[in-house]
């Protein structure tokens, strides 16, 4: 059902009768489950309350959604997508919460991954995404910027098989290039940077040395994996939501990018001479951008995202 356009008395109805039909057919008291829910990572398999999203509307609400049909939900174990490195979740309705609150992610409606469900087996119509990937670190935002679903659609690959370092890189970029009033597409990313497929499924995305002008940049944080969560493919998540056919499950064969034409070359070289005079100028080794420098020390984005399309 969709919410969205409910006022708040009928969006509590809503989650009220929800939670009602949960407990009628489960036949066990809400609250033993939801102390499990906000305090480990991952939910209980075998109850209809591991499958029950929930969604941050404005004035600090988080409300439970009706759950997902079980027509809807993929099983983990699949041939090839066997990855050692990936255990259960440790996310929980309290982290995802506060993750939200701090990156403002209103509208965006999540749910926590049973204990044996991993980040290639989503619900339909939900993508994996991982905490680390929104934090100070690396502070990627809501709704995700179409530039990451535009790249990780053409390289064949799913959302979760990169490393969290790998989107430090994108938003930089984009800071960057927003500091100088231009969009950074997703072409031009793909000549800035290269990818690798590491042993364990992941995916690294780093500069190219030729066109490094970003420092001090981690490719990963400690135990960044450890805590993810699924977001619905809506607009409160995503720029440019994925529709059913994006993928989720891991892939290890990167899709070939054609080769880039004269023109975006060109323009590519003006871009990064652009980017160079702020980046030279900056009086911070790290960041070497002035907006980068505030957009990651600071509370939130000092620069107008329309900026960042594509």
């Amino acid at each position: 059902m969709d919410t969205r356009n409910l006022d708040l008395s009928q969006r509590i109805l809503v989650s009220e009768s929800a939670r009602s039909y949960r407990q009628e057919v489960g036949g066990n008291p809400a609250e033993p489950q939801a102390c499990e829910r906000h305090g480990s990572g991952g939910t209980r398999d075998g109850s209809l309350v591991n499958y029950v999203p929930t969604c941050y509307y404005p004035g600090e609400n988080f409300e439970e959604l009706p759950a997902v049909a079980p027509e809807f939900l993929l099983s983990p174990d699949v041939s090839g997508q066997a990855w050692e490195n990936v255990i259960e979740t440790q996310s929980t309705l309290d982290s995802v919460k506060k993750l939200l609150r701090e990156r403002r992610g209103l509208g965006v409606t999540f749910l926590i991954p049973s204990r044996s469900q991993r980040p290639w087996s989503p619900p339909v119509g939900f993508q994996c995404v991982y905490e680390s990937y929104f934090q100070d670190d690396m502070k990627l935002w809501f709704p995700i910027p179409r530039l990451v679903t535009s790249y990780v659609r053409r390289r064949g690959a799913a959302l979760s098989q990169f490393l969290n370092g790998s989107w430090c890189i994108a938003v930089a970029l984009m800071v960057m290039a927003a500091e100088i009033d231009v969009s950074m597409s997703v072409r031009v990313f793909e000549e800035l940077t290269s990818i690798s497929s590491l042993d364990d499924g992941l995916l690294s995305i780093k500069m190219r040395p030729s066109y490094n002008v970003i420092g001090g940049h981690p490719n990963k944080t400690f135990d960044w994996q450890r805590s993810y969560f699924y977001v619905k493919c809506d607009d409160s998540a995503f720029e440019d939501p994925p529709d059913e056919d994006y993928r989720v499950l891991w892939n290890t064969l990167l899709g070939r990018i054609p080769s880039l034409t004269r023109a975006i070359s060109s323009y590519t070289n003006r871009l990064l001479f652009s980017l160079r005079i702020p980046f030279e100028r900056s009086c911070c080794c790290e960041t070497r951008s002035r907006t980068l420098g505030e957009y990651f020390l600071g509370e939130g984005s000092p620069f107008h995202r329309s900026y960042l399309q594509e």
